[in-house]
């Protein structure tokens, strides 16, 4: 213990007189930055794929470092490609107003900024464009794809059994276009959204809501346009923007250095005692019965292109935290649409065992809805940010349809069974009154269920909430305002409550990832080899009979 603290010591000892050279911080954000660290890969995949070391965790922990060096002036932040993720830009966002509020200058550069860039750069003191760019702070688009049309050329369909026309999750495959309930829920929630990022640029540019809406239906713009409008402080190219800021810094020492650089030169923080932790679960991806698997990089086919979270791995993660003394509060990061309804039963069941001994927060990321919000019912507490989409709290079941595909093919299958409803499930044929019906109990079962949890979440009986329910999608703003979610923030006050439900004060507890846990009992949860195939991917679909799941990949821009 005392060598650690020693070590850490000197290694301060010599960064302290590294830093006095450094001016600014320059932060290239070529990727979109991930909430967490990526969990351990092999030497071979670490090769091929090289891990991302700044995440919005290390962005975070580097402003915080940063804001307690009095010679740093600021940062500057470069963005290039649109960061991903609506709850991840307000994390961005929130830890540079933080930065900016101990007294440092924010200085945003872009070749060109949508309008998801400008909210992350209206919190900057100034705000740069490179000649010839545009500024395309144009509102915000969603966009709903329908393959109905294109599977019926092939002689498929697809049988769906929302329990309402708000869980829209195979609308993709049964609609030809949006259906009004659809349009509704989603109209809302681009409102939502615009309403936060309107807010920012109001505070921004000190004008009026009607004044901001015309500059948004205006758009685009040229750079010039931009500067003339006060969007932009000036029109500079990169070694321009250098000189700038050393004319601000009044000095031409040492000046400007990459994030890189600095890391290696900037005193690290306290170190943590080791004897009390706060675990972060992340549960990223359409939610499976299994293992936890993803290609190394994002295969575009809507849901099953996503990562997959399995209720095994997961399970063993919760088991892994209930079982280690040192761990006292735990957060469930989840970012995910939901998926099988067993495999988000099973996380739950686990859920509740740890909160009989540890505090439970969830945190609710760029996506929380159906399973995803299914599995945070039994949580202490439930934070989202304003731009989380949340609720689907509903249930569906349904199948594709093949037979007459097949045979289009010059495919032929024959089908052997034994039992009344034995091909309840088959794509062979469409479902028949008597199966809809038990299907239909079925469903309606587990929605029961499912809104039984949330009662039991937020306290009120089902009569004074069920009509936010029925799969409709919402905003976190919304959702809190409803009373769906506890508080709005992001994963840094997720932990904060964790801490403060655990009586652990700032400072005392470290925070830690668990990505693996051994198999631990009960013993029929035996951990499998994962292996990486297309083929292992689709299985965990196939065999699932209900989904907690909201429409394919959301992407509003």
């Amino acid at each position: 213990m005392v060598f650690r603290y020693l070590i850490r010591g000197l290694r301060n000892f010599s960064r302290s007189f590294k830093q006095r050279r450094i001016r600014w911080v320059y932060f290239d954000l070529v990727n979109s930055l991930p909430e967490r660290p990526e969990p351990p890969k092999s030497f071979v995949m670490r090769r091929i794929f090289p891990p991302q070391k700044l995440t919005i965790a290390y962005f975070r922990e580097m402003m915080n470092r940063i804001a307690r060096v009095k010679n740093i002036k600021g940062v500057i932040i470069h963005l290039r490609d649109e960061q991903e993720g609506n709850a991840r830009r307000q994390s961005i966002r929130k830890i540079l107003h933080d930065l900016k509020a101990k007294g440092k200058k924010i200085i945003v550069y872009a070749h060109e900024y949508s309008f998801l860039d400008y909210y992350i750069a209206s919190v900057a003191d100034e705000i740069f464009i490179q000649p010839g760019g545009q500024c395309f702070v144009v509102g915000l688009e969603l966009t709903r794809i329908f393959f109905k049309d294109i599977l019926a050329k092939n002689e498929i369909q697809f049988e769906a059994l929302p329990i309402s026309p708000y869980k829209s999750a195979m609308d993709m495959f049964t609609r030809s276009s949006i259906s009004d309930e659809d349009q509704e829920q989603y109209q809302a929630i681009l409102d939502s959204y615009f309403a936060v990022i309107v807010d920012a640029l109001m505070n921004k540019l000190g004008k009026s809501q009607e004044k901001i809406q015309e500059i948004i239906d205006n758009a685009p713009y040229t750079a010039l346009q931009a500067k003339k409008l006060g969007l932009v402080t000036d029109v500079v190219n990169n070694e321009e923007l250098e000189l700038h800021v050393k004319k601000i810094a009044h000095t031409k020492r040492g000046q400007i250095y990459a994030w890189q650089q600095a890391d290696r030169m900037i005193t690290l923080g306290k170190l943590e005692p080791r004897r009390n932790k706060i675990a972060i679960i992340s549960i990223n991806g359409t939610i499976i019965d299994g293992e936890s698997q993803s290609f190394p990089f994002r295969i575009p086919i809507p849901i099953f292109g996503d990562e997959q979270a399995g209720d095994h791995t997961i399970v063993n993660q919760i088991r892994h935290a209930i079982a280690d003394n040192s761990i006292k509060a735990v957060v469930l990061e989840i970012n995910s649409p939901g998926g099988s309804g067993a495999a988000s039963e099973a996380i739950r069941a686990a859920t509740i065992e740890l909160t009989k001994t540890k505090p439970l927060v969830a945190y609710f990321n760029d996506i929380a809805a159906s399973g995803g919000y299914y599995i945070a019912t039994a949580a202490n507490k439930v934070i989202a940010q304003p731009t989380t989409l949340t609720g689907s709290i509903g249930v569906l079941a349904g199948k594709f349809v093949l037979d007459k595909g097949l045979e289009k093919q010059g495919i032929n299958t024959h089908y052997l069974r034994v039992g009344e409803n034995a091909g309840i499930l088959s794509s062979e044929k469409a479902f028949s009154t008597q199966e809809r019906k038990k299907l239909r109990a079925m469903i309606t079962e587990f929605y029961d269920l499912f809104v039984d949890h949330v009662s039991e979440l937020i306290g009120k009986d089902r009569e004074e909430f069920e009509e936010y329910c029925r799969g409709r999608v919402w905003s976190g703003k919304d959702a809190y305002e409803l009373g769906l979610v506890d508080d709005l923030g992001d994963l840094e006050t997720a932990i904060k409550q964790a801490a403060e439900l655990a009586n652990l004060k700032e400072g005392k507890y470290q925070v830690v990832d668990i990505f693996k846990a051994e198999n631990i009992p009960p013993s029929y949860l035996q951990t499998k080899n994962t292996k990486i195939s297309l083929n292992s991917l689709l299985e965990s679909y196939m065999k699932t009979k209900i989904w907690l799941l909201m429409p394919e990949h959301i992407e509003i821009r």
